[in-house]
C-alpha cells in the first residue's frame, strides 16, 4: 500500500502542479475578498477534484491494466486514490480555515456560528465531491463518467455562490454548536466511507478490455 501511495504522490507532483498552484493562489487572494464563500472555497473545489483528475491519466497510461500484473488487490487500488485525496484534502481545508479565522479576528468580526457555518461549508465541498463521483469512475471509467465529473465541478463551484447568497439573506439556518458540527462532520466521513465502500465494489467486478 505504500507503494501505492508513492505512486499517487508522484502522480501528483507531476500532473497536478497547476491544481496545486491555484489552490494556493486562490487560498492566499481569499482573505482579501471580503467573506466572499466562492473564492474561499475553490481551493477545496480543486482538491475535491484531484483523484478523479489521477485517474483520469492512469486511464489514458493503461495503468488499469499495468497494475494487475502488480501484487495488488482492487480494493488496495481503490482505497490508494481516496487516501490520497485525503493528503490534499486535508491541509487544503485546514489552512482555508485558519486563514479565516485570522481573517474574521483581524476585523473583529468574529462570529462563532458563521464560522461554524463556514467550516461546514468548506468540509463538504471537498469530501462529497469525490463520494458522488468516484464510484460511477470505478465503475464505467472517466471517460464515460465525463458528464458526472463536469456537473460535480460546475456543482461544487456554485456551492460557494449559493451559500454566500443564503447566509448573507440568513434565508437557512446556522449551525449553532459544536455539536452541530460535529454532527455535520460526521454525516460527511460517512458519506464518503460510503463511497469508498461502493467504489471497491464495483471496481472488483469491472472488466477491462
Amino acid at each position: 500500500m505504500k507503494g501505492l501511495l508513492c505512486k499517487e504522490l508522484y502522480s501528483i507532483r507531476k500532473y497536478g502542479g497547476m491544481y496545486i498552484l491555484l489552490m494556493l493562489v486562490f487560498v492566499l487572494i481569499a482573505p482579501f475578498a471580503n467573506g466572499n464563500l466562492f473564492m474561499i472555497i475553490y481551493p477545496c473545489v480543486l482538491a475535491g477534484v484531484m483523484p478523479t483528475t489521477l485517474l483520469s491519466y492512469d486511464e489514458r497510461d493503461k495503468w488499469e491494466v499495468y497494475s494487475a500484473a502488480l501484487p495488488y488487490s482492487r480494493a488496495q487500488l481503490v482505497s490508494a486514490k481516496y487516501v490520497c485525496g485525503l493528503f490534499v484534502q486535508i491541509p487544503v481545508v485546514l489552512v482555508t480555515v485558519l486563514i479565516q479565522w485570522l481573517r474574521m479576528s483581524r476585523m473583529a468580526a468574529f462570529d462563532p456560528n458563521e464560522f461554524i457555518s463556514l467550516i461546514a461549508t468548506i468540509l463538504a465541498v471537498p469530501l462529497l465531491m469525490p463520494a458522488f463521483t468516484l464510484p460511477l469512475v470505478f465503475k464505467v471509467g472517466v471517460e464515460k463518467s465525463r458528464l458526472a465529473y463536469i456537473i460535480a465541478v460546475f456543482a461544487g463551484s456554485l456551492i460557494g455562490v449559493y451559500v454566500s447568497m443564503v447566509v448573507q439573506a440568513d434565508a437557512v439556518p446556522r449551525p449553532s454548536s459544536v455539536g452541530m458540527l460535529i454532527c455535520l462532520v460526521l454525516g460527511e466521513a460517512a458519506v464518503y466511507i460510503l463511497s469508498w465502500l461502493l467504489s471497491i465494489h464495483f471496481y472488483k467486478k469491472r472488466e477491462f478490455n
